[in-house]
C-alpha cells in the first residue's frame, strides 16, 4: 500500500482507538502494522507518561490528595473537580497511552458514578487502576470504594447484578441473596474504604446463581459473589456487547459471541479481550479496511 492511500486508513483505525493519535503512532503503524500498535498499547505501562503525569501533578494540586485532603477544600469545593477535568482533557490529547484512556473512559462511563469526590476516587484508584487488568479485579476494587459503600445497598447490588455485570434486571431473591453476602460491609468514616464489621455479617449458607457458597465465610463472601459473577456467561457477553459497540460501532453477533469467549478463556482479562475485537476482521471491516493491513507491508 503507498504512502498516500496508508494514511487515511491509519487514521480510520487509530480513530477507533485513540483520542489524539499522534505522528509518532501513524509512523509507528505504517512501519509495523496495526496489531503490533493494538499490542504495544496495550502494554501501557511501558508507555513512559512520567513528564506528562508530573507536570499535571505540579500545576493541577488536588490530583494526588486523599479523600480527606479533597473534602477539605471547603474555600473552593468545585476545584477537585475543575482539576480532574482539566487532568483527563490534557491525557487524552497528549498521553502516549491512547487505547488506555480510551478504557478509562469506558469504564468510567460503565459505572456512571455521579459527580463528587468519590466519583473522583473512584475513577482515580479504581478506574484507572484496573482499566485494562481483570476484570473481577476491578469490580472487587469499586466494591470496596467510597462511591459504592456510601449509596444505598440494595440499589448498589441491583446495579452490581445488573448492569454493572450480566447486563439483566436483578430478581429480588438475587439482590436479597447477595445483601446477606455483603452484611458488615461498611464504610471507613474517614478514607471511605471498606471497614467489615464481622458482628454484622450474616454467616450462614448463600445461595447464588443457583449454587450454594457454604457457610462460615465471612468478607470472603462479598468477594465469592462477585467472582461467580465474573465468570457468568451473562457477564462475558455483557462485557463483550458493550466493547463491540465501542470499537465496531455495531454488534456483529458473530463477533460477540467469540469476544465472549475470548474473556472467559482469559478469566476475565480485559486487555486480551480488547486485543480480540481490535484484530477481528469485524473490526476492520468497520472502517473499510481489510484485515491484512494488521501485518507490516
Amino acid at each position: 500500500m503507498s504512502d498516500r492511500a496508508a494514511r487515511p486508513a491509519i487514521a480510520r483505525l487509530l480513530t477507533r482507538v485513540a483520542f489524539a493519535p499522534s505522528a509518532a503512532d501513524v509512523a509507528f503503524v505504517r512501519a509495523h502494522g496495526f496489531a503490533a500498535y493494538v499490542d504495544r498499547q496495550l502494554a501501557w505501562r511501558s508507555l513512559d507518561d512520567d513528564a506528562l503525569s508530573g507536570n499535571l501533578e505540579r500545576v493541577l494540586g488536588t490530583l494526588a490528595c486523599d479523600r480527606a485532603a479533597l473534602l477539605a477544600c471547603s474555600n473552593d469545593p468545585r476545584r477537585p473537580q475543575i482539576e480532574w477535568r482539566a487532568a483527563a482533557r490534557a491525557r487524552r490529547s497528549a498521553s502516549r497511552r491512547q487505547l488506555y484512556e480510551v478504557m478509562v473512559e469506558f469504564w468510567s462511563g460503565w459505572f456512571g458514578v455521579p459527580d463528587g469526590v468519590d466519583a473522583l476516587l473512584h475513577d482515580r484508584d479504581v478506574v484507572r487502576a484496573h482499566a485494562l487488568g481483570r476484570y473481577a479485579d476491578l469490580m472487587r476494587a469499586s466494591a470496596r470504594s467510597a462511591a459504592m459503600l456510601g449509596r444505598d445497598r440494595r440499589r448498589w447490588l441491583a446495579d452490581l447484578l445488573g448492569r454493572y455485570s450480566r447486563g439483566a434486571t436483578a430478581g429480588d431473591t438475587d439482590i436479597d441473596e447477595a445483601l446477606r453476602c455483603f452484611s458488615g460491609w461498611t464504610a471507613d468514616p474517614v478514607g471511605g474504604g471498606l471497614r467489615f464489621v464481622a458482628a454484622g455479617h450474616d454467616y450462614g449458607a448463600k445461595r447464588l446463581f443457583g449454587t450454594l457458597l457454604p457457610a462460615g465465610g465471612g468478607v470472603e463472601d462479598g468477594d465469592a459473589l462477585i467472582e461467580r459473577l465474573a465468570a457468568h456467561p451473562a457477564t462475558a457477553r455483557h462485557v463483550a456487547t458493550r466493547l463491540v459497540r465501542r470499537f465496531v460501532g455495531d454488534e456483529p453477533r458473530d463477533l460477540v459471541d467469540l469476544a465472549s469467549f475470548a474473556f472467559t478463556a482469559s478469566r476475565g482479562d480485559i486487555a486480551e479481550t480488547v486485543r480480540f475485537v481490535l484484530g477481528s476482521a469485524a473490526f476492520y471491516e468497520s472502517v473499510g479496511l481489510d484485515i491484512e493491513l494488521a501485518a507490516r507491508d
